[in-house]
């Protein structure tokens, strides 16, 4: 019996060396840190998102319902960086050009004059981005992004912490498949022209929608507590 139980504490004590000790509040709200030689280029799947604002939240979702990538292409010397924006609804698919500015330094070594980059936070998972939106506009974002398709459940749970640490809204999860196949493009056709059978999908896909997004907004009046 003794010895079972040694080998269950050897066995537990290294799976616990292999798995990233859990950051607290103090730590995942501070910026990244700055690595000049940091990979940004290529392609960054949406995971998980969250808002100040759980009515912002909605209309996300609403637009952006199901996956979401971010396809990086090029960086200025301000850290400016240059891509395409993927997303999907339904079996419909659109892109755009977009451009991200994105930074470790902290909002104190900035002026009130000065328009504030996106800020990286700090994450235990090797190949995810936690960007939070310093935009003075309201509602403001952060968003949870990462080479691969899916995470792990802790990695997931650690970008929750960091969004109860801040205090916004719960976060939205996306499935990140790939946005470039198996769907219908919208910017494949200038003239927008869909087939009947096409047109219904939409019809039915945004009747949907709209019934989701009517719920919800009756849920964030009524029980924020479901989103904050």
């Amino acid at each position: 019996m003794m010895k079972t139980v040694c080998v269950a504490a050897v066995v537990l004590s290294l799976f616990a060396v292999g798995q990233p000790a859990p950051l607290a509040c103090n730590q995942l709200l501070k910026p990244a840190k700055d690595e000049p030689d940091r990979d940004m280029f290529g392609t960054w799947h949406l995971i998980a998102m969250s808002s100040d604002s759980c009515w912002f939240s909605i209309l996300v979702s609403l637009v952006f319902s199901q996956s979401v990538s971010f396809d990086i292409t090029s960086k200025s010397p301000s850290n400016v960086y240059s891509g395409m924006l993927n997303a999907k609804m339904d079996e419909f698919c659109f892109n755009t050009t977009e451009t991200w500015s994105l930074s470790t330094v902290p909002d104190n070594e900035f002026t009130e004059a000065e328009e504030m980059p996106d800020l990286l936070l700090q994450t235990s998972c090797p190949d995810c981005l936690v960007v939070k939106d310093r935009d003075n506009d309201d509602p403001k974002t952060i968003m949870f992004l990462s080479r691969r398709k899916k995470v792990t459940d802790d990695e997931l749970k650690e970008f929750e912490k960091t969004v109860e640490c801040i205090g916004w809204s719960k976060p939205l999860l996306y499935d990140a498949e790939d946005v470039k196949e198996n769907c219908k493009r919208f910017d494949q056709d200038s003239s927008w022209e869909f087939s009947l059978k096409e047109r219904q999908e939409l019809g039915v896909f945004f009747v949907l929608k709209i019934r989701s997004l009517f719920m919800n907004i009756i849920s964030c009046i009524f029980n924020p507590a479901n989103y904050i």
